[in-house]
């Protein structure tokens, strides 16, 4: 019962999802099945090869269809290349439930993908984590930073601090039920020195702008901004403060 509590707030996925096989013929790419993971549907948003590519997480409330119109603007205004892979359970990713685990072997299939198939060198890989899609993006960067290999940069929108502190927030009575969950970027964010974006709205009720403030504290890298926005909340970020930061962000540090 409480694995489901726990699922319902976490994951509500789309329903009907925002896209199918057949809605974005130019954009859909599948990352082959590796082992235990299946297909992985992606959108990839081409640009020069010779510029950043950004590795998309993107928020539990939506689907990568859901992103095409913001992820399409980007494309074209900053000539960035993007990759916005789905989570499991969500959008054409049938048959599979979401959890933790599943979504950051995703986003390592999607990085892998990146750099075998579509040859993008390390460090002109950004990852980008919205939302919930913060605790996959921090994990495989900080995963990668200790592995020795280069990360072009990080970037994200509305981050929590911890998971865990942030379902307790939702599950009312049934908070002292729930144990430590995975995704515990307050933590992770102390490995982290490649170049890193922080962007969050003042009036955000669901995610407080307080957590990307301590966790922009606590990051140590030398490289690092941090965006506040006076009149924005979790879901009305304006998309034209959203291309300014990234297009400087890029501009600073992988010019």
């Amino acid at each position: 019962m409480i694995s489901s509590i726990i699922n319902t707030v976490l994951y509500p996925r789309p329903n009907p999802p925002h896209y199918s096989a057949k809605s974005h013929p130019n954009y859909l790419i599948w990352i082959p099945p590796n082992g235990s993971i299946p297909s992985i549907p992606c959108f990839y948003f081409q640009a020069s090869p010779e510029r950043p590519l950004i590795i998309w997480s993107h928020g539990n409330g939506c689907d990568i269809g859901t992103m095409v119109p913001l992820l399409s603007l980007l494309n074209r205004t900053l000539s960035v290349n993007i990759l916005i892979y789905e989570y499991p359970g969500y959008g054409l990713c049938v048959g599979q439930t979401p959890s933790e685990d599943k979504i950051n072997r995703h986003t390592q299939q999607a990085y892998t993908f990146a750099r075998s198939v579509l040859r993008f060198p390390p460090d002109r890989i950004v990852f980008y984590g919205h939302s919930i899609g913060s605790g996959t993006a921090c994990m495989m960067v900080a995963s990668l930073i200790q592995s020795r290999i280069p990360v072009g940069g990080l970037i994200l929108q509305s981050p929590y601090q911890s998971l865990t502190d942030l379902v307790k927030q939702k599950a009312g009575v049934f908070r002292l039920f729930i144990s430590e969950l995975g995704w515990n970027n307050i933590n992770v964010i102390q490995v982290i020195t490649c170049p890193v974006l922080f962007i969050h709205g003042k009036q955000d009720d669901l995610i407080s702008y307080d957590n990307s403030i301590k966790l922009y504290n606590a990051c140590p890298s030398h490289k690092k901004q941090i965006v506040l926005i006076d009149n924005a909340d979790h879901n009305t970020i304006d998309t034209r403060t959203v291309l300014q930061a990234v297009q400087q962000f890029l501009y600073m540090y992988l010019h």
